[in-house]
């Protein structure tokens, strides 16, 4: 059975709401028909306007392509 689960897009601009009090976020991804989903608990504010959000996936973990 499989379970469809509901995704939310947010404007770039009001993300930061969200992730500024540094909660763990589900981060996925699709490369070449591969899909993945990993948590991500480093994650910060790099620029207000526009909007950019920096985060690291090391090269040692399955999630980094």
């Amino acid at each position: 059975m499989t379970r469809r689960v509901r995704k939310d897009d947010f404007p770039v601009s009001q993300v930061r709401r969200y992730l500024e009090p540094g909660p763990i976020v589900l981060v996925s991804s699709q490369w070449q028909g591969k899909t993945n989903i990993m948590t991500l608990g480093w994650h910060t504010i790099l620029e207000f306007s526009p909007s950019l959000v920096g985060l690291m996936i090391s090269a040692g973990n399955h999630s980094f392509i």
